[in-house]
């Protein structure tokens, strides 16, 4: 979050790649893959924006690196990489675990919910909950998810467009975007609703755009 703050207030190319860079080795140093990965796409998004040039230069040395190392098993058995090429691991398949799970007891109460049921299923140990959007419904039932659908959906359509259509876009939306990039790829991969960036994300836009039609009037 604070790379993308920052990325956000350079305007060098140089010191915007540097930092990229950089950001990106700390995050696979930190064994963090969801947020390493999707801090990548969001990266790729930005220099898409900024510079193609360096995003085709990562993209291929990125592909190079890891055909070069495809022989490499301290490699393709490294804890961040293994997903790539398909192997066993034991974070995803618990994680996939939970997901199947919660997808049974929600099929069970979908208008409604299972609130906490999680919880309950394994004997008061947290953790055990989806790890993505639809964690939301299983807590609090059909109506609230929709809401929260059609409300971030809003908002990210609101934010995109502004992005795609303003080409020195800057400030506050500039930074609203990627960290709505970030958040949406990580609340759809890895993080349930309770990740509080993601509400961060969709009441940033919120506040913003109402604000602005607030000085218009």
């Amino acid at each position: 979050i604070l790379s993308i703050f920052i990325l956000c207030r350079l305007d060098n190319s140089k010191k915007e790649l540097l930092l990229i860079v950089i950001s990106s080795i700390c995050l696979f140093a930190l064994f963090s893959r969801a947020s390493f990965y999707c801090f990548i796409f969001t990266s790729i998004i930005f220099l898409y924006k900024k510079n193609k040039v360096a995003m085709v230069s990562i993209i291929i040395l990125a592909g190079i690196l890891l055909f070069a190392n495809l022989d490499n098993n301290n490699f393709t058995d490294n804890r961040m990489i293994r997903m790539v090429f398909g192997s066993y691991d034991l974070s995803q398949s618990m994680r996939q675990d939970q997901l199947e799970k919660g997808l049974t007891r929600l099929s069970e109460s979908w208008i409604l919910g299972d609130f906490m049921g999680d919880v309950e299923d394994s004997f008061g140990e947290k953790g055990n909950y989806i790890h993505n959007y639809l964690s939301f419904w299983r807590q609090f039932g059909f109506v609230p998810f929709i809401v929260l659908i059609i409300t971030a959906f809003s908002c990210y359509y609101k934010i995109f467009k502004y992005w795609w259509k303003n080409q020195n876009i800057k400030g506050v939306p500039l930074l609203l975007f990627y960290i709505s990039i970030f958040m949406l790829s990580e609340i759809i991969i890895a993080r349930s609703f309770l990740y509080p960036y993601i509400w961060m994300s969709i009441g940033g836009i919120s506040a913003y755009f109402f604000k602005i039609k607030a000085i218009y009037k």
